[in-house]
């Protein structure tokens, strides 16, 4: 199976942006928009910061899944698929 290419470690959200931890070049992932003044964009920026934060984590889980093989064929092509597109 291909690695993931993208900035590695845990992803970090805070108010600003999405990082990953540690010292690593390129470690900044995201940068909240500029502030519109928008309550409704503040909310939307942090359910996404959280859910993009989350990326790698998901990543790890989806790629357990497929090697553990306990899937139903369907659920195995849809994963191998999704896993294609990021990768």
């Amino acid at each position: 199976m291909s690695e993931f290419k993208g900035t590695p470690g845990k992803w970090i959200a805070d108010k600003a942006d999405i990082f990953s931890q540690g010292n690593i070049v390129g470690n900044l992932v995201c940068i909240s928009p500029i502030e519109t003044g928008s309550h409704q964009s503040a909310v939307y920026w942090e359910a996404n910061a959280k859910l993009i934060a989350k990326a790698p984590d998901m990543l790890f889980i989806l790629q357990h899944l497929l090697e553990e093989g306990n899937l139903l064929p369907h659920d195995n092509l849809y994963i191998k698929n999704l896993l294609n597109e990021i990768l």
